[in-house]
């Protein structure tokens, strides 16, 4: 009875669903997330979403590319656009969110697009969190490393000292 009872929450959530609404919001972000992944890649990617994902069994939304192949450090770049752009979308639609990203593990990015991620979170308000180590930006402008570190951690400065 409870899965019943749910089915009929979501049924309910779907049928409320305006077709014409979502297309807008879909555009807003788009605009957004193309523009990022283009300044990354060269390349632009959209969100699609399918509105008979549920008949197909499909995930409702996907990233659509107009060409290329995509790597493991293309993949977690691209990731960080898509995270990047909703939170500018959210801002610009006056949508309450957290105003910060966690992400790890960008070393397989290239420099060229780790500096791109630098340059396009100067326009983001909120935080980008990132765990990297200083050798690896090192290729970086030092103004925008340091405009944008919050917090650094070292050796003999630790995490909460300890």
């Amino acid at each position: 009875s409870n899965k019943a009872n749910l089915q009929n929450q979501i049924d309910e959530i779907e049928a409320k669903l305006d077709e014409t609404s979502i297309s807008q919001k879909m555009k807003v972000f788009n605009q957004i997330f193309s523009e990022y992944c283009y300044r990354l890649y060269s390349e632009k990617y959209i969100l699609a979403y399918n509105s008979n994902w549920s008949a197909e069994k499909k995930f409702p939304v996907t990233a659509e590319s107009f060409g290329g192949n995509v790597g493991t450090g293309k993949k977690k770049a691209l990731i960080v656009a898509f995270d990047l752009a909703y939170m500018k979308f959210a801002e610009e639609m006056k949508i309450t969110v957290p105003k910060f990203v966690i992400h790890d593990k960008l070393e397989n990015t290239h420099i060229n697009q780790l500096k791109t991620i630098f340059e396009i979170c100067q326009n983001i308000n909120g935080q980008y969190i990132l765990p990297i180590l200083r050798e690896r930006i090192q290729e970086i402008e030092e103004y925008l490393v340091a405009e944008s570190v919050v917090l650094e951690l070292s050796e003999n400065d630790k995490f909460f000292k300890v």
